[in-house]
């Protein structure tokens, strides 16, 4: 047999095995797990010798991979190669030999479709993040000052009537919002499934963002994550009760800047499709200010005609600012962010109370609030 015959058989005999080791893995293993971990695995199968060698982007996903998942594998593989099979775990590189291509994407790529679980029961479209009304109601995610935040323990959260939030940790902002829907968003449906995780890159999650990436901004996703990894909330909707935390753990490899966060599947009552508002998420990244973005989102929750005073809105989104003249104007201008035939608000106006330090605001809302059905995508 010629040396090309040779090569061409053993780049086949590489092929075998490994896909019925995987269809094992699918049917054993939680599918968040399976589709982060396993599913983009390389693998070469020698099944005379019953020898598995499988090929990871960088040392994290291989360390990962060894510590968490190598028994499970090892498992599958001896039920198809019979025996006991070596399996070996390597970082791909350029050069790997036959039938090996490397995996490990240039770090400035975008988030992919490929690294997002399937998204099966909210029926949100690609534009659209689905936030509960709980947090597009309260203070939660507030209007912040830059600057030095404060930290709270077990505090009330101002929010609306017939619901609760409280707050321990460093004040969250809108940014912080950003970060927490767009990673709910990416997880979809898998957030009913334990574990939960998402695997991405840091320069990947601040394009989709639309944040320019540089030193700050690294430093800023850091201080975001740890703020919701470390803070805790407890959320009442009117019917369910979540006390715990807005990430679960997360892993970086400050090598490569790969992220992998396992999100807290409890948080999956929050995230009921009755409580649930379809926000659009390109048109808030364009708005400039929190309070136009909390506005936004805090609209877009509700439907017809929205009347209340301005006092009530500097409570309800957390606001510090303690002149209703500078609040007035503030207000004014993130409203007009939001204003437009396609936009969440139709027409607005701010008009002083008679006799008292105060304003009554009436804004008329588009009629395209959509809350979240379950629905097949």
């Amino acid at each position: 047999m010629s040396s090309a015959a040779k090569e061409k058989q053993k780049g086949h005999q590489g092929k075998k095995g490994w896909p019925e080791i995987l269809e094992i893995l699918k049917k054993s293993l939680p599918e968040g797990l399976f589709q982060v971990w396993i599913h983009p695995l390389k693998a070469v199968c020698d099944v005379e010798s019953r020898y598995l060698t499988l090929y990871t982007p960088n040392k994290f996903v291989a360390d990962w991979v060894n510590n968490k998942l190598y028994k499970q594998i090892v498992k599958a593989a001896t039920k198809v190669l019979g025996g006991e099979p070596v399996v070996e775990i390597k970082i791909s590189k350029n050069q790997t030999g036959e039938g090996i291509e490397a995996t490990l994407q240039p770090p400035d790529v975008p988030l992919t479709e490929t690294e997002k679980p399937r998204q099966v029961q909210l029926s949100l479209l690609p534009h659209e993040v689905g936030v509960p009304n709980t947090v597009l109601r309260s203070a939660l995610f507030g209007v912040v000052k830059r600057g030095q935040r404060e930290s709270y323990e077990l505090k009330p959260v101002a929010s609306w009537p017939g619901t609760e939030v409280f707050y321990t940790g460093q004040r969250l902002d809108q940014g912080d919002l950003d970060v927490w829907a767009k990673l709910v968003r990416m997880a979809g449906d898998s957030i009913n499934s334990e574990p939960c995780y998402l695997r991405f890159y840091k320069s990947g999650l601040l394009k989709t963002l639309k944040r320019v990436k540089g030193r700050a901004t690294y430093v800023w996703l850091d201080q975001v994550l740890h703020r919701l990894h470390t803070g805790s909330v407890r959320l009442f909707d009117g019917r369910y009760r979540y006390d715990g935390h807005l990430l679960k753990d997360y892993y970086v490899d400050e090598e490569t800047g790969e992220i992998v966060i396992e999100l807290n599947t409890k948080l999956a009552r929050v995230f009921r499709p009755d409580v649930l508002t379809a926000v659009n998420f390109e048109e808030r990244l364009e708005l400039s200010s929190d309070l136009a973005k909390w506005l936004h989102g805090h609209l877009s929750s509700h439907s017809g005609e929205y009347v209340t005073r301005l006092t009530k809105i500097n409570h309800l989104c957390g606001s510090s600012s303690t002149s209703i003249a500078e609040f007035r104007k503030a207000i004014i201008g993130s409203l007009e962010q939001i204003t437009g035939p396609d936009k969440v608000v139709s027409w607005f106006t701010v008009k002083k109370i008679t006799n008292q330090p105060d304003y009554l605001v009436r804004i008329h809302i588009n009629k395209r609030k959509r809350q979240v059905s379950p629905s097949t995508l």
